[in-house]
């Protein structure tokens, strides 16, 4: 296709397989890949193509890892940059994608404020377009409200993920993580029985799906109620059984 598109002059097309290719070196982990995505976002600039300058920039955000906060701030252009072409080229869904990935690894740096505010823009234009299944980012709006210590917003959004997870039939791992901040929200503001009830939904949850990181979480998570609750003896049961049937492999787990 790349030769195809070179032979007949099509740029735009060229700079497309570019991009396409730098998605499947990656995938394959050859980190190569980057190089095909940086010409296609030279081609694109060159062609002013907005959209498809903006896809260039969530691709070579996958070539930035979270492992600091040089690369951290390098990904963070990326999404910003992609953010603003794909509104200024009307791809809302896009952009409202671009914005909900921008917001959560704002959570990383930490800047929790910052990750609100761009979550925020996320939702609304989510909401604009009728989308249904936004349980995820409501997941993750509860969490950084909890962050700033707001714990009304926390709860709605806690709430408000629980009740579109349910109402969309989400089983998978994301609703047992969904219980789970459901559960810290409890704790911070103090209704131990209901943090009790969520870690539990979310156990039910990851023992069905054998998600053992999980579970080594939420045996964690209500032991910590038990000990609240003055119950130590049951605290200690459930990390015997962390320790025994799905014991953490690093030391900072362990």
């Amino acid at each position: 296709v790349l030769k195809s598109a070179v032979s007949i002059g099509n740029k735009i097309w060229e700079g497309q397989s570019y991009l396409l290719h730098s998605k499947i070196l990656r995938e394959q982990g050859d980190m190569k890949g980057k190089e095909d995505a940086l010409k296609a976002e030279a081609i694109f600039k060159a062609q002013k193509q907005k959209e498809l300058l903006a896809d260039a920039y969530m691709e070579l955000c996958d070539y930035y890892p979270p492992v600091d906060i040089p690369t951290l701030n390098i990904k963070l252009k990326y999404y910003r940059d992609a953010a603003a072409l794909y509104g200024e080229s009307g791809s809302k869904s896009k952009q409202a994608n671009a914005l909900y990935r921008l917001g959560d690894y704002y959570s990383f740096l930490p800047d929790y404020k910052e990750a609100i505010k761009v979550l925020l823009q996320a939702l609304a234009i989510f909401q604009e377009l009728h989308v249904k299944e936004l349980q995820g980012i409501y997941n993750l709006l509860g969490a950084m409200y909890s962050q700033v210590g707001d714990s009304d917003n926390a709860l709605k959004y806690a709430l408000l993920s629980l009740k579109t997870a349910q109402a969309v039939g989400d089983s998978t791992t994301q609703l047992c993580t969904i219980y789970n901040r459901l559960g810290m929200v409890y704790v911070r503001v103090v209704d131990l029985p209901k943090a009790m009830q969520s870690y539990q939904k979310a156990q039910e949850i990851a023992f069905k799906l054998k998600d053992t990181p999980a579970m080594q979480i939420l045996a964690r998570n209500i032991g910590q109620i038990y000990q609240k609750t003055n119950k130590p003896a049951e605290a200690l049961k459930i990390l015997k059984q962390e320790e025994r049937y799905y014991p953490p492999k690093s030391p900072e787990n362990k």
